[in-house]
């Protein structure tokens, strides 16, 4: 915890104490004037988000606040060992949430998909025809697989990591240009064949955005992104010093 942060703290009333080891947060006990123990409660770099933190809290039956002591709000609430194990069971929940919701100033938390009942009768032939393709498409392919030039092929797209600097670039343009629009604090989990992006939007100008975070491989690798890029198709892809 910064200086300025435990000056802002201790002028609120608070007396600073221990901070705690929860996985995905930053967690410090606080003491008020009356002697009451509570936690503050900042989120991680890829852990669950603030609106995340407070949601749970709030629908297990708590009373969480808000503080803005930061760039971001941070969660306070009265100390106990249940808000303890909700905040603990949190970081390995973020990323599912993530996909699901987010959460709009002065409007809640907004679904941004949703699962569509199908009727299976009306699909039971297009399936079929979708199924016999595909079998002719593996017998095909099964027949070229062997080749050296598409075992070299399949070497080289394995991730985008293999890949020239400019197809990057456009990759990463791409991926973001596919998103909701962009906003500061906004943090993005984005999977594809070429790799998993994991993002942090540290701020907008206009159809620009500065992004930090790293793009992962299924064999390990790991790249970290500091770019500026611009979303609007036109402009391009800059890379910041890190």
């Amino acid at each position: 915890m910064g200086a300025i942060v435990s000056r802002k703290l201790n002028a609120m009333g608070y007396l600073v104490g221990e901070k705690l080891k929860l996985r995905g947060v930053s967690a410090v006990i606080l003491e008020d004037e009356l002697a009451k123990s509570k936690l503050l409660i900042t989120p991680g770099y890829f852990g669950p988000s603030w609106p995340q933190i407070h949601k749970t809290l709030e629908q297990s039956g708590l009373k969480p606040a808000l503080v803005s002591l930061g760039r971001h709000p941070e969660v306070l609430i009265e100390d106990s060992a249940k808000v303890r194990t909700i905040v603990a069971s949190l970081a390995r929940k973020a990323s599912a949430s993530r996909t699901r919701e987010v959460h709009l100033d002065g409007v809640g938390f907004v679904k941004v998909e949703s699962k569509v009942k199908l009727d299976l009768k009306l699909m039971l032939l297009p399936a079929l025809s979708v199924f016999g393709v595909a079998v002719a498409g593996l017998l095909w392919n099964s027949t070229i697989s062997n080749s050296p030039k598409a075992e070299a092929q399949d070497k080289t797209e394995t991730c985008i990591l293999d890949s020239s600097a400019e197809a990057f670039e456009s990759w990463l343009a791409d991926s973001l240009r596919s998103e909701p629009a962009l906003t500061a604090g906004a943090e993005l989990q984005i999977d594809s064949s070429l790799g998993e992006l994991m993002l942090v939007v540290e701020n907008t100008i206009g159809s620009a955005a500065k992004v930090s975070g790293y793009v992962s491989c299924s064999d390990g690798r790991r790249l970290k992104i500091n770019h500026r890029i611009d979303t609007s198709g036109n402009g391009t892809v800059l890379e910041l010093g890190q």
